[in-house]
């Protein structure tokens, strides 16, 4: 079961927040509303497997059943794709500028969302689904586009190493920013990679001490609800490694 007594259950908030803790962005976004109890989001955690993404009210606000999404209770409009959401939140004022608002930074910080998507995101998304998810699911796999998805991985690993922390320790400088979040989200959800190369490749990545170093930053940064909406992801990967564990054995 689950535990969400650090995030808002108010009557009062001004927003919604629907959230799937297996989706990269939905963790990301439940973050960035978590960090910042002024901005009155109540994160209402739902399941996807359960299909209650498909319910009649929540196709009512985002007919496209996607999460994470926000819901504004003022304007009665539901806002899908998550960094729009966190860029919206963002710019709130109650949110420290540099998260996002900063002129110095909001430049950096778009370009480095952008670039995640047809990078870390389309590396690791699809590597993670054929390598874990999909054969847990008992879901066709195809190892060619795992390969592909591994090449990509292994080439936005290097730019993210060699560009995007290569004048600071976060992507744009010496703080963090929503950029930040995203992309360590994503690259949390590699946990769910089975033991072997591409395993110590992509999670334990030796090759790769920047990344490695953000990381550990951006943990320390976030701190405890850090823990509170990776522990789901982390349990799963835990389940499947030891029904793994556990065929090997027959």
């Amino acid at each position: 079961g689950f535990s969400f007594f650090t995030f808002r259950f108010d009557m009062t908030a001004a927003f919604e927040l629907y959230v799937d803790f297996m989706s990269q962005p939905s963790r990301a976004c439940a973050l960035m509303a978590t960090l910042h109890p002024k901005l009155q989001v109540e994160v209402k955690p739902i399941f996807i497997h359960k299909k209650q993404n498909r319910t009649p009210a929540f196709l009512a606000m985002n007919p496209m059943a996607t999460v994470p999404t926000l819901y504004d209770k003022n304007t009665r409009k539901g806002q899908p794709e998550s960094c729009t959401i966190m860029r919206k939140l963002a710019r709130m004022h109650v949110v420290p500028a540099h998260w996002y608002r900063d002129p110095s930074v909001i430049e950096r910080v778009d370009a480095a969302l952008d670039w995640h998507h047809s990078a870390i995101r389309a590396g690791e998304a699809r590597l993670v689904w054929h390598r874990a998810l999909a054969p847990n699911m008992g879901a066709k796999t195809l190892p060619q586009v795992a390969e592909e998805a591994a090449l990509r991985l292994t080439r936005s690993l290097n730019e993210l190493e060699t560009y995007w922390l290569r004048d600071g320790h976060f992507v744009a400088g010496e703080q963090i920013s929503i950029a930040d979040l995203i992309i360590a989200c994503e690259i949390e959800q590699l946990c769910l990679l089975p033991e072997g190369e591409e395993r110590t490749k992509f999670h334990d990545r030796p090759a790769y001490p920047k990344v490695n170093a953000f990381m550990k930053l951006v943990r320390e940064t976030v701190g405890a609800p850090w823990l509170e909406v990776t522990k789901h992801v982390h349990k799963v990967a835990a389940k499947q490694a030891q029904a793994r564990l556990a065929a090997s054995k027959l």
